[in-house]
């Protein structure tokens, strides 16, 4: 258990080095050294930091490219931190260009995994995927019928991430409005969870979605004291996120500052006291 500790700390350590620029490209080499590890935690935390340190232009592409495969087999990891890690350094990785049309059947065939994490995640990177040319549109519209099953997931975790994606998609062609708003019901529910985390992540939704036309702003006003218990909740974190999702909501129009005007108050001056939100 210590040496896990001492670790642990070591990682953190790294981490702020590569915030603060401090590691140069003679040390990047022992971070690439360490793709090849047995241990997945390792890896997957080597390549969080070599994904940083590509995209400040300390690792050559062409080394990440020589080693990406170490990163796709943590794509489906059973330890799901090693896992949510590697899809992280992968969206890196794709935002760099160090990904390319040779990749394409690797995320293809994660778009319709029978795991659920492993499918929404997939899906939330169709766009620079997409947009960096590794996948093709019409490689990608035959299996939308996939993505439109996870608007439907009963877990409630996975179906609104995968809402949060269907700005995009809409935007890329894969899906159209009115097949996604065939099952705006799903997402409706999810505005009032009972999972605050949940419920946040879709309303931090419903902007774009009222945008594209999938749902619209007086469906979601009836809603509206859904939100209001978010930003009078327990938990601070919630209540800071919340906060600057409100003000978004009403400069769309979405809500009426007269509605969330007390609570935002009393969350904006516990947010100081805490330190999240500046003077």
């Amino acid at each position: 258990y210590k040496r896990q500790v001492v670790r642990g700390y070591a990682w953190i350590t790294v981490d702020n080095l590569v915030e603060r620029g401090v590691i140069t490209k003679e040390d990047s080499t022992l971070f690439l050294k360490l793709l090849d590890s047995e241990d997945e935690d390792t890896v997957s935390k080597a390549w969080y930091v070599v994904a940083r340190l590509l995209m400040k232009g300390i690792v050559p592409v062409e080394e990440v490219r020589r080693r990406k495969g170490s990163l796709f087999k943590l794509l489906t990891s059973e330890d799901e931190k090693a896992r949510e890690s590697a899809w992280y350094s992968t969206r890196l990785l794709v935002e760099a260009g160090a990904m390319d049309y040779e990749d394409s059947n690797v995320f293809l065939s994660l778009l319709g995994s029978q795991v659920e994490d492993i499918r929404f995640r997939a899906w939330a990177l169709v766009k620079p995927l997409v947009e960096k040319g590794v996948l093709l549109n019409v490689l990608i519209r035959p299996r939308k019928y996939i993505f439109l099953e996870l608007l439907d997931a009963q877990n409630e975790e996975v179906r609104a991430h995968a809402w949060g994606v269907v700005d995009a998609l809409v935007d890329l062609g894969v899906v159209t409005r009115e097949e996604v708003r065939l099952r705006k019901c799903q997402f409706f529910k999810l505005l009032e969870s009972r999972d605050l985390i949940t419920r946040w992540h879709a309303w931090s939704s419903a902007v774009d979605l009222i945008s594209k036309g999938v749902i619209t702003r007086e469906e979601v006003e009836q809603k509206v004291a859904y939100f209001l218990e978010v930003l009078e909740s327990g938990n601070v974190l919630i209540r800071c996120i919340a906060l600057r999702e409100a003000r978004a909501l009403v400069d769309r129009g979405i809500l009426r500052w007269s509605e969330i005007q007390e609570a935002s108050h009393k969350t904006e001056e516990l947010c100081k006291r805490v330190g999240l939100l500046g003077p």
